[in-house]
């Protein structure tokens, strides 16, 4: 019978503390990348995403709202694509301190009464337009709409939307900043391109004035017309008297007798 040695009965235990935390490591990285789910995109669905280019070109400042039902960061990840633009985007903390101010949360707002509410937000802030954002669950994947709403009017400028899913546990987050920034694109290179319109004042027409009215007195006491002045009426008189014959005076000093 032979006898097992000393030395072959730690090598297994050596072997098992040098290799272990390699073991741990690669269990991590599987375990991360089963955590980060593979995401698909679909196309775009607006094929003509300009309303109004020259509206866009005119836009100078943005202010990116909370999107609606936002699970994932698309916000900030909008926030990030428009800030290379030539766009002034208004800071994110700013935008939610007035969006508190507005005694609502945007986040939550639905869809259909989401343009006055960020209108109204855009007002506050003074910026030209405001990004409004929608995630939209339609079964086993999603639905990303984005707009550009006129703070001055609530006309669309922009719509873009797409269609993604992912089949659980975490999206990639260098996924949608593609898939967002595709999205943006148009948007991002036709914005802040021509000058503002310069607001104009309507010219008010100058008023004629009005000759100044005669005194009461003069009115009162002026020749009416078709009246002749007193004068030319006592010269007539005078006149007229002269024309008639003056009676023959009596002698006083002729008897009646």
């Amino acid at each position: 019978m032979h006898c097992l040695s000393w030395s072959s009965v730690r090598r297994p235990h050596f072997f098992c503390r040098l290799y272990a935390p390699l073991v741990c490591l690669f269990a991590l990285i599987a375990l991360s990348a089963c955590a980060t789910s593979r995401f698909f995109a679909g196309d775009q669905k607006n094929s003509l995403p300009l309303a109004d280019i020259r509206l866009i070109e005119e836009a100078h400042s943005v202010a990116v709202a909370p999107f609606y039902q936002d699970d994932n960061h698309w916000r900030q990840l909008a926030q990030e694509a428009l800030s290379t633009s030539k766009l002034d985007v208004i800071p994110e903390d700013k935008v939610d301190a007035a969006g508190r101010n507005t005694g609502k949360d945007l986040s939550s707002v639905a869809p259909e009464k989401r343009a006055g509410a960020l209108v109204i937000l855009g007002r506050s802030l003074q910026a030209d337009a405001v990004l409004n954002g929608i995630v939209l669950p339609k079964g086993d994947r999603h639905e990303l709409i984005i707009q550009l709403l006129s703070s001055g009017d609530s006309r669309i400028l922009f719509w873009q939307a797409a269609d993604f899913s992912f089949p659980g546990g975490r999206i990639d987050p260098d996924s949608q900043r593609e898939l967002i920034s595709r999205m943006l694109a148009p948007l991002i290179a036709n914005a802040a391109k021509r000058g503002k319109p310069l607001v104009t004042h309507p010219v008010r027409a100058r008023s004629v004035e009005a000759p100044a009215a005669a005194p009461k007195q003069a009115i009162e006491h002026g020749p009416k017309p078709g009246s002749q002045p007193k004068a030319e009426k006592k010269q007539k008189i005078d006149r007229r008297h002269e024309r008639e014959p003056k009676p023959l005076a009596v002698p006083e000093d002729i008897s009646p007798m």
